[in-house]
């Protein structure tokens, strides 16, 4: 049976308790602001969300991204906006049937036939499941944002030899990073 697994790492309980001051003073340094914008993470309306802001400050420690110049400026604060997705909780996702049962390999009839996932995951590369996975737990609300993947979808559904590039030269060549939508 084929079993993913995830590196955690624990964190001290005092990484999650920068001051505000300090996380003010690194923000600073990270963000890119809007042209116009107050260059000012004390400015911004993210900095209410105590809790947020805590685990932004031990994952800014974590990663140390300070002690690297090259990351100032790189960086954009946003709330994200649940109002863009249908709400769905475990009731609709298990009567939806749209992730296979857990232990499913995922190499497996089971996998493959028994889910929406599973019929619809043909993806290349680990971020690919994951996306999918996420998409499938989040469907869009917004028309035009779904007109939007669907003209995506339509490119690479033309572009045979775009495509076949993707997905059998290109892809495999990514290394496994998440990058959110």
């Amino acid at each position: 049976m084929e079993r993913n697994s995830v590196m955690v790492t624990t964190r001290k309980k005092t990484d999650f308790s920068i001051e505000k001051s300090d996380l003010i003073q690194d923000l600073n340094k990270l963000l890119r602001f809007e042209k116009g914008q107050q260059e000012s993470a004390n400015t911004l309306p993210e900095i209410t969300k105590t809790i947020a802001m805590s685990a932004l400050g031990a994952t800014i420690k974590y990663l140390d991204l300070i002690s690297d110049n090259s990351n100032y400026g790189h960086f954009q604060l946003k709330l994200l906006n649940l109002n863009r997705y249908v709400h769905l909780d475990a009731a609709a996702v298990s009567a939806l049937n749209l992730f296979p049962k857990p232990g499913v390999n995922m190499n497996s009839a089971a996998f493959k036939w028994q889910s929406i996932l599973g019929v619809l995951d043909r993806c290349r590369t680990p971020q690919g499941h994951r996306l999918l996975a996420q998409w499938l737990k989040q469907p869009l609300r917004n028309p035009a944002t779904i007109k939007d993947r669907h003209d995506i979808v339509e490119c690479l559904v033309d572009g045979v030899n775009s495509r076949d590039e993707l997905h059998d030269d290109l892809l495999k060549r990514l290394p496994d990073i998440l990058v959110i939508f």
